[in-house]
């Protein structure tokens, strides 16, 4: 899955490469195979991609050297929710 974002005013593509959301469990935690199964818990893995789908790291390392990285997770996983919803 490709989502658009803007990365610092840059016009950007991620690709999603892992997507899975494990929703809290309705029972007892003696039910549960892990504490993370019992509260519930997002995996995502993705790349950060220019504008013509090539891999950005440049773009990768500017999201990292501004600290924007949980911006940018958040944002990813609104768009994710939309599109699931």
């Amino acid at each position: 899955m490709r989502i658009s974002v803007t990365v610092a005013g840059i016009p950007a593509l991620v690709d999603v490469l892992h997507y899975h959301n494990q929703e809290p469990f309705n029972g007892s935690a003696r039910h549960c195979d892990s504490d993370q199964d019992f509260y519930g818990y997002s995996e995502l893995d993705y790349v950060l991609l220019d504008r013509k789908g090539y891999r950005a790291r440049w773009l990768e390392k500017k999201v990292k050297d501004l600290g924007l990285e949980d911006q940018l997770y958040d944002t990813i996983m609104e768009t994710i929710g939309e599109q699931y919803a």
